[in-house]
C-alpha cells in the first residue's frame, strides 16, 4: 500500500457565483528580477541561446536543435516603449518563460507613438524617435533570448504618396489591404514598405532585420486573402480603378479558358426559368403573424406583430446578439438543384445589417444553397435574389437571422418565395468583348454552378500569384533567410498557405461580440464560458486540422479574453495540446497595446495578457509545458487528404468569409486532434475515403500518449488533465474529487465561486515527480477581476466601460495536493505577486498533511522536495 504525503492550500471560498472572497494580486509590469518563477536558468535562455531560425524535417530549428517558439505579440504603440520600459518589458517576459514576440500593427494608424506619419502626406516620413525605440526594443528582446516574428501588412494605410489611387480608402480598411492581391501598383506599395523594414539596420544590433538571427519568421499580410475578402461581400462597392482592373484581369483569364460566349454559357449552365407558385403561406400577414416563428435564444427577448400588412419585431434583450433572434417559417419543400426566387422589402429604425437564408429547420440546421447579407434603414428597401439550392429538404425554412442588435426594429413586409428564376450570363455580356462582370458576392442574381466554380478558380490563382510575388520580394530581393508566412489559413485556404515555408492560424475563444455597432466600448458580450466544458466546439481542435502536414505549424494570435472569468485556463490549454499535436510556435494575444496597458496593474481589456493577473501566473507551467516538450507528441498520425483540385471544388460549393474552406466540408473528425497528431494531406489523393466519424458521441477524450484526457461526463462538468511526468495540471469542474494525475501526484481542488479552477505543477528541477523531484512550481487559479469591476448581469457577459482600477484581484484557490514516497520531505513557500518567498516556510506535519493560512493571498507557491525520508 502506497504512502502518500498531502500538501493543502485553504481558500477564501464562498460557493456560489459572485460572492467570492478576492484579493490583490498585480504582478509588476517590469518584475526581472531571479526567483523561483524565473524560468531563464530552467531553459538555458539568453542572448547565447539565439540561433539562425531554418525550417528542417517539417519543424523550426535553431541552429542544429529543434525550437519551439512560446510568447506574445506586442500591438501598435506597444511595439515602441522608450528604453526603460523596453527593459523592463523584455525582462519580464524572458522570466516568464517567452521566447518569442510578434511585432504586430507597426504601420498602425492609431496610437502613440506611430512608425509612421500618416498626418505628412507621405507613407515615407517615419518618426525617427519610434524607429530608435523599436530598435532599442529589439536589441534587448535579443539579449533576453527573445526571437522576432515580424509582421509586414497589418493596419496600413494606403492612398498617401504610395501609387495607390486615394479610392481605395472607400473601402473597409481590410479589403483595402485586400486590393494588392490584384492590383499591381498596391503591391509595389507593400514590396517598398518590406525593404525599407527589413533593410533597415538596427544600430544597437549593428545588423539589418532581415539578416539578424533573431529573427525567426516574417509575415506578409494579417488575416486576409481575395476569396475571404470577396465572400466577405467588402467588394461589392469596389471602387474605381480597382473594379475596372479586377473585371479586366477576369475576362482575360476567362478568354484563355473558354473559346468564346456560346463555350463559356454551356460550360456555366445558364438557366432561365418561369416563376411558378407562392410558398409562402400567409406572406402579406393578414392572417397576423400566423405560420410565422419568432426565436429567441440565450435569454434574447423580443416582440413580433402585424401591423399595416408588415411583420414588426422590436429586440428588448439582444443577450447575445446577432443570431439569437431570429424571424422565419418553417415546413417548405425545396429540391437540389432546383432555382428560388425569394423578394421582400425590409426597413429598420435605424441603418443595420442583417442576414437572409434558406435552412434547415431540423439538425444540423445547415443552409442549403443560400444567405445574403444585406443593410436596412429607417426607408424602406425592396430586395430579390434567385437562389439554387444544394439539397433535397421536405422541412426547410425561410428567413431573418442576426436580428439580435440592441433596442433595434425592424419591419418586413411582401415576402415571397417562387420556384423559377434566371441565372448565367446576361444579353450583354459577352467574351468578345471582354464585357463579363465579375460576380458579387451579395448580389441578387445568383451565380450558376460552372459560374462560380470557375470564379472561385480565378480568385485562387490570383490569389496565389500575389503570395508567390511577395515571397520573392522578400526572399530574393531582399534576402531573408528565415521562414516566410503568407497569412492565416481561415481567410486563405490550406492549399495556399502551404505554399510557404511556415503555415500560421489565430483563434479566439469566445471573442468578444457586438450587440450593435462594432467595438462599441458600452454594448459588448464576451460569453463567460470555460472552454473545458466544450470539447466539441473547442478552438484547439480546429486550429489543429488547419495544419499542413509536412509544415510547421504555428498559432500567431491566441486568447480567452477578459472578462472571461475562465480567462487562466488559456495558456494551460493551449500549450499541452500544441505540445500532443507537435506545433512549433505559440504567440498569445497580446501583451498590450500602449505603455497604460503594459503598467496597468489590472486587466486592461479583452485581450492585454501581461497584466492579467490569472493568465500570467499560468504562463510559466504553459511555457515550461510547450518548450520542453514536457506532454509528448502523439505517437499517431491522422490525415485527411486535400490536394488543390479538391480544395477549390470544396470553396466553390461553400465557403465563407473568416471560414474560406471550412472543416465541416472537408469532413474531419475534430474530436481525433485530442487523442493523435492531426494534419491535412495536400498531396493525398483526391478519392481518398473520408475517415468514419465516431459511431457514439464522445464524453471522453484520452491522448494516445496517456499524458492529455479530457473529459465530459456530463453537460457543464468538463475537466482537463495533464499527466506528463514533469508537467501536472487540472483544468475544470472536480467538484472536490481527488484527480490522480500520475507519477504519484494527486490534485483535490476545493470550492470556488465558479466551480472551477485550474491547478498547475511544474517541476523545475528533476526529472519527474516519482523520480528525486528537486523543486516545483504550483499554480491554482480561479476568479480575477479588477478593483471597482461592474457586472452588468449575473452571467458575468459584460462590464461595458466599467473595467475597474488596480490593483487586479484574484480568488485565491483551495486545493490539496500528494505526492508518492519518492519526493520525500516538502517544504512549501507561499510566493508573492512577484515571485518571491512570502510567509512563513510550511513543513508536513506527523501526518504528512500541510495547511496554509489564508493569510498567504497568493496564486502561486515554491515547492522544494528533500527526497525519501
Amino acid at each position: 500500500m502506497k504512502r502518500w504525503m498531502a500538501v493543502a492550500a485553504t481558500a477564501w471560498t464562498a460557493g456560489i457565483a459572485g460572492a467570492a472572497d478576492l484579493v490583490p494580486f498585480a504582478p509588476p509590469w517590469d518584475d526581472g528580477a531571479p526567483g523561483p518563477t524565473d524560468l531563464r536558468p530552467v531553459l538555458g535562455q539568453g542572448a547565447a541561446s539565439i540561433a539562425p531560425v531554418r525550417v528542417r524535417d517539417g519543424h523550426l530549428f535553431a541552429g542544429d536543435r529543434r525550437l519551439r517558439l512560446f510568447g506574445a505579440n506586442v500591438t501598435a504603440a506597444a511595439c515602441f516603449p522608450d528604453h526603460a520600459t523596453a527593459d523592463g518589458v523584455a525582462a519580464r517576459m524572458a522570466k516568464f518563460g517567452l521566447n518569442g514576440v510578434r511585432f504586430h500593427f507597426l504601420d498602425a494608424t492609431w496610437g502613440e507613438p506611430r512608425l509612421i506619419d500618416y498626418k505628412s502626406g507621405s507613407w515615407t516620413n517615419w518618426s525617427a524617435d519610434a524607429q530608435d525605440r523599436l530598435d532599442h526594443f529589439m536589441a534587448r528582446l535579443k539579449e533576453q533570448g527573445i526571437y522576432w516574428n515580424v509582421n509586414l501588412l497589418v493596419g496600413r494605410h494606403f492612398g498617401t504618396d504610395d501609387g495607390v489611387d486615394p479610392a481605395v480608402n472607400k473601402l473597409d480598411w481590410k479589403a483595402a489591404h485586400a486590393v494588392g492581391v490584384f492590383h499591381a501598383p498596391h503591391l509595389e506599395a507593400q514590396k517598398a514598405y518590406a525593404r525599407r523594414l527589413l533593410g533597415h539596420v538596427n544600430p544597437y544590433t549593428k545588423l539589418a532585420v532581415a539578416h539578424d538571427p533573431a529573427l525567426a519568421m516574417v509575415e506578409i499580410n494579417n488575416e486576409n486573402g481575395l476569396i475571404h475578402t470577396w465572400m466577405s461581400r467588402d467588394f461589392d462597392d469596389l471602387p474605381e480603378p480597382f473594379a475596372g482592373d479586377l473585371k479586366r484581369q477576369w475576362n482575360a483569364w476567362l478568354a484563355k479558358r473558354h473559346a468564346d460566349t456560346k463555350a463559356l454559357a454551356a460550360a456555366w449552365g445558364a438557366r432561365n426559368e418561369a416563376p411558378g407558385a407562392e410558398m409562402l403561406r400567409n406572406a402579406g400577414f393578414a392572417d397576423g403573424v400566423k405560420e410565422w416563428g419568432l426565436e429567441q435564444h440565450r435569454g434574447a427577448r423580443a416582440d413580433l406583430e402585424a401591423k399595416d400588412g408588415a411583420a414588426v419585431l422590436h429586440v428588448r434583450n439582444a443577450a447575445d446578439g446577432g443570431w439569437a433572434v431570429q424571424f422565419n417559417q418553417t415546413r417548405l419543400a425545396v429540391r437540389k438543384g432546383a432555382l428560388y426566387t425569394v423578394r421582400f422589402r425590409a426597413a429598420a429604425d435605424s441603418k443595420r445589417t442583417l442576414q437572409a437564408n434558406i435552412m434547415q429547420a431540423h439538425e444540423p440546421w445547415k443552409e442549403l444553397g443560400w444567405s445574403a447579407r444585406f443593410e436596412v434603414g429607417p426607408e424602406w428597401k425592396t430586395f430579390e435574389f434567385t437562389v439554387v439550392i444544394d439539397a433535397d429538404d421536405d422541412n426547410a425554412r425561410f428567413g431573418f437571422t442576426e436580428l439580435g442588435q440592441a433596442d433595434a426594429t425592424f419591419r418586413f413586409a411582401d415576402l415571397s418565395l417562387k420556384p423559377g428564376g434566371r441565372i448565367g450570363l446576361t444579353a450583354d455580356e459577352t467574351l468578345e468583348a471582354r464585357s463579363i462582370r465579375w460576380p458579387k458576392a451579395g448580389a441578387t442574381r445568383p451565380m450558376a454552378p460552372g459560374e462560380r466554380a470557375d470564379w472561385i478558380r480565378f480568385l485562387w490563382e490570383t490569389e496565389r500569384a500575389h503570395w508567390e510575388a511577395m515571397r520573392r520580394c522578400v526572399v530574393d530581393e531582399i534576402g531573408v533567410k528565415v521562414p516566410v508566412v503568407g497569412t492565416i489559413v481561415a481567410t486563405s485556404t490550406p492549399n495556399l498557405m502551404g505554399a510557404f515555408d511556415l503555415v500560421d492560424t489565430h483563434a479566439y475563444w469566445q471573442h468578444p461580440h457586438w450587440t450593435g455597432r462594432p467595438w462599441d466600448p458600452e454594448n459588448w458580450i464576451v460569453n463567460p464560458w470555460s472552454m473545458v466544458d466544450h470539447p466539441d466546439g473547442a478552438t484547439l481542435s480546429r486550429l489543429a486540422w488547419q495544419r499542413v502536414a509536412g509544415k510547421p505549424h504555428m498559432v500567431s494570435e491566441y486568447n480567452h479574453p477578459a472578462p472571461n472569468p475562465h480567462a487562466g485556463e488559456g495558456p494551460l490549454m493551449l500549450a499541452a495540446v500544441a505540445a500532443l499535436q507537435d506545433w512549433d510556435a505559440l504567440f498569445l494575444y497580446t501583451w498590450s497595446h500602449d505603455e497604460k496597458g503594459t503598467k496597468a496593474g489590472r486587466i486592461p481589456g479583452y485581450f492585454d495578457i501581461g497584466q492579467h493577473p490569472t493568465i500570467m501566473a499560468n504562463v510559466p507551467a504553459a511555457a515550461l509545458l510547450f518548450r520542453r516538450g514536457d506532454v509528448a507528441a502523439a505517437r499517431e498520425l491522422v490525415t485527411t487528404a486535400l490536394p488543390p483540385e479538391r480544395e477549390i471544388d470544396l470553396i466553390a460549393r461553400q465557403g465563407s468569409a473568416w471560414s474560406v474552406l471550412s472543416l465541416d466540408r472537408i469532413g474531419v473528425d475534430l474530436g481525433a486532434a485530442f487523442i493523435h497528431r492531426v494534419a491535412l494531406d495536400l498531396r493525398g489523393p483526391a478519392d481518398r475515403p473520408l475517415p468514419e466519424p465516431p459511431a457514439v458521441a464522445r464524453t471522453e477524450w484520452l491522448a494516445d500518449t496517456g499524458e492529455i484526457a479530457w473529459r465530459l461526463p456530463e453537460k457543464g462538468r468538463g475537466v482537463f488533465e495533464v499527466k506528463a511526468p514533469r508537467a501536472k495540471a487540472v483544468v475544470g469542474r472536480t467538484g472536490g474529487r481527488t484527480v490522480d494525475l500520475g507519477h504519484g501526484v494527486r490534485v483535490t481542488a476545493g470550492e470556488t465561486s465558479l466551480g472551477w479552477c485550474t491547478v498547475a505543477l511544474s517541476l523545475m528541477e528533476g526529472e519527474a515527480f516519482d523520480k528525486a523531484p528537486r523543486r516545483a512550481l504550483l499554480a491554482a487559479t480561479a476568479l480575477a477581476e479588477n478593483t471597482g469591476m461592474v457586472w452588468k448581469d449575473k452571467e458575468r457577459t459584460s462590464v461595458g466601460t466599467k473595467w475597474g482600477s488596480a490593483p487586479s484581484l484574484v480568488e485565491p484557490v483551495s486545493v490539496a495536493v500528494g505526492f508518492a514516497p519518492a519526493a520525500g520531505k516538502v517544504r512549501l513557500y507561499p510566493l508573492d505577486d512577484r515571485g518571491r518567498r512570502a510567509g512563513a516556510v510550511l513543513e508536513a506535519g506527523a501526518d504528512g498533511r500541510l495547511t496554509l493560512d489564508p493569510a498567504h493571498r497568493t496564486l502561486w507557491y515554491e515547492a522544494v522536495f528533500e527526497g525519501p525520508r
